[in-house]
Parts: structure tokens; C-alpha cells; sequence
């Protein structure tokens, strides 16, 4: 096994097609964790089995039930899902309702 470098100063397109398979590199519009595809429904069915739960919401990342939330919610999805997308899109919800709609200005 050899270490390759890749300079992007000095190396042509081929080059980096080569050691990267495409180049120029697609941006990606989401992180490593990829919450698409999930519905308003899907969101309210993870409040529920969270409030079920009983754990507070600043606790629930450390908390062991977080796995149990993690493959339940997976179950529902029907797909592989991480503690960290979990987290994100229960997040996501919870702050979304605690919107307020904004102030009206005093005529």
C-alpha cells in the first residue's frame, strides 16, 4: 500500500479525476448526516415516541434510551438512521414549534 499526494496547484484534471473518481467534486448540500426524505408525519410520529420516553430533551444524547429512540424511530423509517440524525430532525421539530409568529408593528 502506497501513500498518494495530490497537489492541487500542480496536478492537471486527470490527475485529480484519477485519485478522487470525479472532478471537478459535486457539492454536497448536506453533511454526513443525510435527514431528506423524512415527512411532517414522520417528524410528529418522533415527538410522540420522545415525550414517551420520559427523558429530558437536553439529557436524551447522553441518556441510554437514545439507542432505544434511534431503532424504534428506524423501525417506523424502515431504514438504517444514526443517533445524530435523530437528534437533528427531533430538534428541528421541537424548535419549529416553539416558533412565534412575529410581532405586528402599532400602526
Amino acid at each position: 500500500m502506497y501513500l498518494t499526494a495530490v497537489d492541487f496547484e500542480r496536478d492537471d484534471d486527470i490527475v485529480l479525476r484519477r485519485f478522487f473518481g470525479e472532478w471537478p467534486l459535486t457539492p454536497s448540500s448536506r453533511g454526513p448526516n443525510d435527514i431528506s426524505g423524512v415527512s411532517e408525519h414522520d417528524l410528529s410520529v418522533l415527538v410522540n415516541m420522545f415525550k414517551e420516553l420520559g427523558v429530558p430533551r437536553d439529557r436524551l444524547p447522553y441518556h441510554p434510551k437514545m439507542a432505544q429512540l434511534t431503532r424504534k424511530f428506524g423501525r417506523h423509517l424502515k431504514r438504517r438512521i444514526k443517533p445524530g440524525e435523530v437528534w437533528e430532525l427531533l430538534l428541528k421539530k421541537l424548535k419549529r414549534a416553539k416558533k412565534r409568529p412575529p410581532k405586528r408593528k402599532k400602526r
